[in-house]
């Protein structure tokens, strides 16, 4: 999904005349922005306050979803930490809210969401760099900084 914005954008370049440089630009700033989009829809999800972000919390953790969260958490966990998300993970039976609780609990004790924070903020100044290395006048990227901004404006 993430890649779907830029290869859009290096479409549009190929398709509007741009140099080889700037098509792979564009599809960069494209890349990073939809990645980090992707990632704040995990966090969000994880995170979110539900009336703004209009879908129900904790999805991906129900259906062990292998998002950036998950694989940090198995990463940075210790054995006992490990052995608790396996456990939820693997479950066939098992509660929601209490599996969505506790591996939410794992991820606050190992700074997850403040990892998946940095690791959005990261993207998104990438992309921008990428964008700011088309060579056309920044007037012309006016719209495409204020729809990288509105992507990024989504608050949990």
């Amino acid at each position: 999904m993430y890649l779907l914005l830029g290869y859009a954008l290096k479409i549009g370049a190929m398709l509007g005349g741009a140099d080889q440089e700037d098509i792979d630009y564009l599809y960069t700033f494209g890349e990073k922005m939809g990645l980090a989009f992707q990632l704040q829809d995990d966090l969000l999800d994880v995170y979110g306050d539900p009336t703004k972000f209009q879908k129900k919390l904790g999805g991906d953790i129900v259906e062990n979803k292998k998002t950036f969260m998950l694989i940090n958490a198995y990463l940075r966990a210790d054995h006992a930490q490990k052995a608790e998300l396996d456990r939820w993970v693997n479950a066939k039976d098992f509660n929601a809210e209490e599996k969505i609780a506790a591996v939410t609990h794992i991820y606050n004790i190992l700074g997850i969401d403040k990892l998946a924070q940095q690791k959005i903020e990261d993207l998104f100044a990438e992309s921008l760099k990428s964008l700011d290395q088309v060579k056309v006048a920044e007037e012309k990227k006016t719209e495409l900084r204020l729809f990288a901004n509105k992507l990024m404006g989504r608050k949990y």
